[in-house]
């Protein structure tokens, strides 16, 4: 009889997660119709996985891995995760921090000796917040014309480590990529092994994600796509060189829909770092001003209608990336896109309707054609996780104003 109830109770458990691990057919065309309306079939395009408690229940692709063959993108192809990479690193860092091996408040002169801190004590967890106040490599003016050629490591670490801080630590916050350079040279002094070994190690391997890489410019890498960058009159061009030296730490990391929700169950499983420390990457940090700067430690953390997500967005040269967790959901998404026209609008769009959140829309307006004329131009600024300077492209067409990130 015990045995009996047993079988029962597992039985109905498994059925549970299956029947909550389902879209809605209204939900599957709505993904589907918001994808395609944002992926035109001939130019690049992306693929999204949408799973819940840990199990797909949607995954897709859309547009073209080569324009100039004319190949179709599909599910299993790799992309330049950018920024996404962050998260990775992180927990390369907590992992260490919880075998003894460092402490999240070294300064980080104990494992960089000689670094300009310029007098101030800039501890590991400050760098992973973006609190440290030190500037941003890949925002210096002259970044993009030295980008296709290669240096060392420690030749871009001294690229920015004279420069003054932006503000005393802890005081603000202010993403930058150096800060993600200095966690994976720590990794390495601290580890005594190369950042990209330490990663396949500890991190791919036994995640079993088997279709990721960390990208030199030595490597040619199995169905990886080609990235494209929005041209003049909208057309496509092939995106820019940029030597993969620059992405050390910040987002050098090559990946797969399927392996990178590995990555997310391992997480959630205890797999490789205990919960308690996955909890603390998830806490946004409160400056000394009492400030909340909504980041974590490698994660945006954020609340929606009381609902509360972890989120992290990418930017490469060709590429663009954002990936979600709802914890309260288990409702995980993922968007891996072959153009640097992110995804960030209409992903938010599609996790709002995924999550039964009702976003009230504000009242129509309709401006004299005159009025509208005035907001024709090009808008310079600089996205939360880029790695390049980005521009808004604002046309009047047929009385109705149209938007293009560049």
């Amino acid at each position: 009889m015990k045995t009996k109830n047993y079988f029962s109770i597992i039985a109905f458990q498994f059925l549970s997660v299956w029947m909550f691990a389902q879209l809605s057919t209204t939900e599957e065309l709505f993904v589907d119709s918001v994808m395609n309306a944002n992926y035109n079939p001939n130019g690049p395009g992306a693929v999204i996985l949408i799973a819940k408690a840990g199990k797909p229940v949607f995954r897709k692709a859309y547009g073209l891995a080569s324009i100039e063959l004319n190949v179709k993108n599909k599910p299993e192809y790799a992309f330049h995760i950018a920024s996404v990479s962050k998260q990775v690193v992180s927990v390369c860092m907590l992992k260490l921090a919880a075998e003894g091996k460092l402490s999240l408040q070294d300064d980080i002169r104990k494992h960089l000796t000689g670094y300009n801190t310029h007098g101030r004590k800039i501890t590991i967890e400050q760098i992973l917040r973006h609190t440290a106040g030190i500037p941003n490599y890949t925002a210096k003016d002259d970044f993009l014309a030295k980008a296709p050629v290669a240096i060392s490591t420690e030749e871009l670490k001294k690229s920015f480590m004279q420069d003054s801080l932006l503000f005393e630590p802890d005081s603000d916050y202010c993403y930058s990529n150096s800060n993600y350079l200095l966690a994976g040279l720590i990794i390495e002094k601290v580890s005594g092994r190369s950042l990209s070994e330490f990663l396949n190690e500890q991190i791919f391997k036994p995640c079993e994600m088997n279709n990721t890489f960390v990208g030199n410019d030595d490597s040619v890498f199995v169905n990886a796509v080609t990235g494209y960058s929005v041209g003049n009159n909208n057309r496509y061009t092939a995106s820019t060189f940029m030597s993969w030296c620059y992405m050390y730490g910040c987002g050098g990391i090559i990946s797969t829909v399927d392996d990178l929700l590995k990555f997310n169950n391992a997480l959630l499983s205890g797999k490789i770092i205990k919960r308690e420390w996955l909890e603390k990457a998830w806490q946004s940090y409160t400056l000394s001003n009492g400030t909340s700067i909504n980041y974590g430690l490698g994660w945006g953390v954020g609340e929606f209608n009381g609902l509360k997500y972890l989120e992290h967005g990418g930017l490469d040269s060709g590429f663009s990336s954002d990936v979600a967790f709802f914890p309260a959901k288990q409702l995980y998404m993922l968007i891996l896109s072959n153009t640097d026209a992110g995804p960030w609008s209409f992903f938010a769009t599609i996790a709002c309707k995924l999550n039964g959140v009702n976003v009230s829309q504000p009242a129509p307006v309709q401006p004299a054609v005159n009025a509208l004329k005035e907001y024709e131009g090009v808008y310079s600024f600089k996205a939360t996780f880029t790695m390049l300077p980005m521009q808004r492209l604002i046309t009047l067409e047929n009385g109705h104003l149209y938007s293009k990130v560049k």
